[in-house]
């Protein structure tokens, strides 16, 4: 088989269109960002719309092993027996393990645990109907069932009746764990195309007879694996279709019925994506942008933000598509995890788009949650006391890497027992790494110290895990610490830094320290989960510790904070710099200490995708399995739990609040971000296209394909004609023109950052991709080039 690299696949934009309705351009698009999170797979698309006739491919005729997705052809030529009376479904099928291989006639035995389907390997010797066979072959992918298909059918005579259907390129030679004939290279394999023939014909009634395709299709309905094609789907789509996995390939193949009454057909084939949950999750993205394009505006599409009530369309992104899927989510974990009260927002365009609540802020008198509730959010307020130590960093005030004790003149000498341990930094407080033990829940229960009672702490010895600059180690005392060093340089208490500085400018005027001044019928109330029922817990007044987690505030409050620090993407010139300059809120985003590596990470429970985390300066920071990078901070303390999560590549942010001790809230975001970049479509955002990369863009496609002057042109750079030779260029730059004809346009130039980047030279029969990087130099030149076709064809 052609290996057909994704890095070229993505860029096959042969010249799509919207025809009847359906945005194929935009679905290519959308598709090609998707399958880009694994540039080393090969994938391969067919679709048909049933109703009007549209189609959409990608690498359709590209040969894949065919895994369990032959089992259809299987099926279908089952039933063409039976229907010609050659064949009954209540034939008595004798249950064995062994059969023949095609290599060399030899015997091989099938083996229980590699069978999706064991139940039958206990009845050996036994014999069961032809009908229930066909069942387990195609809902429980039984590997015993399908080689007992087929050694009563024959493969040939399934390949005989795939030719006469028109699939002239799948290929059935045999059976199920033939270890011998992979050896070999005797393989089942298959391609989109003919896959998607298969469920054409059997959708419309014509791969046997209307009755036999009917009975196969309510088989296929009862598939029980429908992570890809139907993962992501509505609840009342049904699907009807057959996937198949081996160690690096995942397929699905099928057919989609609309609650509406059209239905259409898609197969979706990979290679090359190691981990079979992160494979699901892809093809079922796909499977869903499909679907978004086919249904379209309307009752059953995609809800826009005028349908969807208190959604407010702002400049960002459309998230409305995503709102009553996390509606749900929200409340089933709220309901599931026995909150009192809880709310949740979703930022974008630098507004809170959509706010709700669920339940209680003070169980007691009945007072419901809503966006103007006041919870304590514990230490998620630490991020402000990093604004505060950057603000006085930026106003020359202190650096970062002062000895802390500069400021706290009690901590000199205090750095661990060994000797060779340094003086603890301002940087080691930011980033928890400062040596002390972690200190949950004690911290939380220091809230109330007088800064007396906290210096005094300190004058006693402090004790340390590590030396200082070793490990990360979370620290409530360290960022209690800071706060005084806030108020001992600015001559202000912390907490009327933060209000004058910080709250005031972003408007954030329903915060308090002390839940005293908080409005009576605002306050949310904090409590436990005992033995049944909600026990309210005693609220705690502020103190010295308000630094590392006093700090109550509403949603709408909040929201103005969360799209604060999603504003400061990307660089950029011009704009509003008060409160914190954008550099300075990038940097307090910025990994800076190791805090664990989760290789066990799901986001729906089944399919693993791993997480890295690092603490940034009073954010945490994590990147996931599908290269996303999230930044935020929870918060937790007796009564409360809370968490705040952005994707700055993405622009939206999501917030929640919780009056249950210690409510984890932190996975239920990273849920609902994950849905909502599936189901509004998100895309990164890209770089900036800079004035160099479209000049040098320009000057070298001029240039192609001959290469005419381009020693004489001044853009390359003086390693370029070291490193490549122009007769080379000349033949494998002529050569990619043949393949894809007279080049009709030239694309736009697209930034992967100021001086890289790549464009598209569309073809009559396909497109080049075309890559370059440039020097550092005061006038960039091109040091470094790829070209390469596109199609994948």
């Amino acid at each position: 088989m052609r290996k057909l690299f994704y890095g070229a696949l993505i860029l096959s934009l042969l010249f799509p269109r919207i025809v009847f309705g359906v945005d194929t351009t935009g679905m290519r698009r959308e598709i090609a960002a998707v399958l880009s999170q694994q540039p080393q797979a090969s994938f391969a698309v067919a679709f048909r719309d049933l109703s009007t006739g549209v189609s959409f491919f990608i690498n359709e005729h590209a040969s894949f092993h065919a895994a369990s997705t032959m089992k259809t052809p299987v099926l279908i030529e089952a039933f063409k027996l039976i229907s010609e009376h050659k064949l009954s479904l209540q034939e008595p099928i004798l249950i064995h393990l062994d059969f023949m291989s095609i290599a060399d006639s030899s015997r091989y035995i099938l083996d229980s645990t590699s069978d999706s389907e064991r139940e039958m390997y206990g009845l050996a010797g036994q014999r069961l109907p032809l009908r229930l066979l066909l069942y387990k072959m195609i809902t429980e992918s039984s590997n015993l069932a399908t080689n007992l298909v087929i050694e009563r059918i024959g493969a040939k005579n399934v390949m005989e009746t795939m030719r006469e259907m028109g699939a002239r390129e799948i290929q059935v030679l045999r059976g199920v764990e033939d270890n011998k004939a992979f050896e070999k290279g005797m393989n089942n394999t298959t391609t989109a195309y003919d896959l998607m023939l298969l469920f054409d014909k059997l959708a419309l009634g014509k791969a046997v007879d209307a009755a036999s395709c009917a009975a196969m299709i309510a088989i296929l309905k009862d598939q029980h694996f429908k992570e890809s094609i139907g993962g992501k789907l509505p609840a009342d789509v049904q699907v009807a279709s057959k996937s198949g996995w081996i160690t690096g390939v995942c397929h699905d193949s099928g057919i989609v019925f609309l609650p509406d009454g059209r239905k259409y057909v898609l197969v979706l084939l990979s290679k090359g994506v190691t981990e079979e949950g992160m494979a699901h999750d892809l093809l079922a993205t796909v499977s869903r942008i499909i679907y978004d394009h086919v249904v379209g505006p309307g009752p059953g599409g995609p809800v826009k933000g005028a349908d969807v009530p208190g959604y407010r369309r702002g400049w960002g992104p459309d998230l409305s598509a995503a709102i009553p899927t996390i509606n749900k989510m929200y409340r089933a974990f709220a309901e599931k995890n026995h909150y009192p009260g809880m709310v949740y927002g979703v930022v974008a365009g630098g507004e809170l788009v959509y706010s709700n609540a669920v339940g209680w802020s003070d169980v007691a008198r009945k007072i419901a949650a809503g966006v103007g509730s006041d919870f304590r959010i514990a230490s998620m307020s630490k991020s402000f006391t990093t604004v505060a130590i950057l603000q006085l960093r930026d106003a020359g005030k202190l650096k970062l890497d002062d000895p802390a004790s500069l400021y706290i003149p009690e901590l000199k000498g205090q750095h661990g027992p060994a000797s060779d341990a340094p003086e603890i930094t301002i940087r080691n407080l930011l980033t928890h790494s400062a040596g002390f033990p972690e200190d949950n829940p004690w911290g939380d229960r220091q809230l109330e110290a007088t800064d007396e009672q906290l210096m005094e702490l300190v004058r006693q010895g402090i004790a340390f895990s590590n030396s200082p600059g070793m490990y990360y180690e979370y620290s409530n005392l360290g960022f209690t610490l800071l706060g005084h060093i806030v108020g001992k340089v600015s001559g202000l208490p912390y907490q009327k830094y933060i209000t004058e500085y910080v709250l005031k400018p972003l408007g954030m005027t329903h915060t308090y320290w002390e839940y005293t001044e908080v409005p009576a019928d605002k306050l949310a109330h904090g409590y436990r989960w005992l033995n049944g029922e909600w026990v309210e817990q005693p609220m705690l007044h502020d103190g010295a510790y308000g630094a590392m987690g006093g700090m109550i505030t509403t949603m709408e409050d909040f929201s103005r904070y969360t799209a604060w620090q999603l504003a400061a993407w990307p660089s950029r010139s011009g704009g509003d710099e008060s409160v914190l300059g954008r550099s300075s809120r990038r940097e307090m985003q910025q990994p800076w200490m190791f805090n664990n590596l989760n290789s066990g990470f799901s986001y729906n429970g089944k399919d693993v995708c791993p997480v890295v985390s690092m603490y940034a300066y009073g954010i945490r920071w994590t990147k996931d399995c599908k290269g996303r990078t999230m930044v935020g901070h929870t918060g937790g303390l007796p009564g409360f739990g809370s968490n705040w999560m952005i994707l700055p590549d993405y622009g939206v942010g999501v917030i929640c609040f919780a009056n249950l001790t210690y409510a984890g809230t932190a996975s239920i975001n990273m849920q609902v971000l994950d849905t909502v970049i599936t189901l509004a479509r998100l895309k990164q955002r890209e770089a900036p296209v800079t004035a160099i990369l479209a000049q040098r863009q320009k000057e070298l496609a001029a240039l192609l394909p001959d290469w005419k002057g381009a020693k004489e042109s001044g853009i390359f750079a003086v390693n370029f004609w070291q490193d490549y030779f122009v007769d080379s260029l000349r033949k494998e730059v002529g050569a990619l023109y043949a393949r894809v004809g007279k080049i009709v346009r030239t694309g736009e130039m697209h930034a992967e950052n100021g001086l890289r980047g790549w464009f598209l030279l569309e073809g009559e029969r396909g497109n080049i991709e075309v890559r370059f990087t440039l020097t550092p130099e005061r006038s960039p030149k091109i040091q470094e080039f790829r070209i390469r076709l596109a199609s994948g064809r």
